[in-house]
């Protein structure tokens, strides 16, 4: 599995100590003041296209946070319904926490009907700027 998982080297350097490989059951969500859970499926192409994106978000804003990856191995575990809700799909799935608590769930790599995809990125933006607060 840790071969699936992306390369520390290829993180960007402001958030290269911010990112952690967790298992969903070492999850406590009290433990966390800023967070994003990211659920990480190395096959599939909108997480890729999310990760990447939302990486380039992060790096560009000075906010203390993690940045938790959960492999698509564990996605049965029931935290991960509590994290994400139902029918994790992989793709680009986050669970964004403030203060040990969950103040967004989002799926990034795939629109609503009549949503464009700006409009996804830009619900990305307002989390990010929630998570300042």
């Amino acid at each position: 599995m840790e071969a699936e998982l992306p390369k520390r080297s290829n993180l960007p350097p402001a958030l290269a100590d911010s990112v952690s490989y967790v298992l969903p059951s070492q999850i406590c969500l009290a433990d966390y003041k800023r967070a994003v859970i990211f659920y990480w499926a190395p096959w599939s192409g909108p997480a890729h296209a999310v990760w990447t994106e939302l990486l380039s978000k992060l790096a560009k804003v000075e906010l203390p946070l993690q940045i938790l990856l959960i492999h698509y191995d564990y996605g049965t575990d029931p935290m991960c319904t509590t994290l994400f809700g139902t029918g994790v799909g992989a793709w680009g799935e986050t669970c964004w926490l403030r203060n040990g608590e969950i103040i967004g769930r989002e799926v990034f790599g795939r629109c609503a009907p009549g949503q464009t995809r700006a409009e996804r990125l830009t619900r990305m933006d307002e989390l990010i700027k929630e998570l300042s607060l």
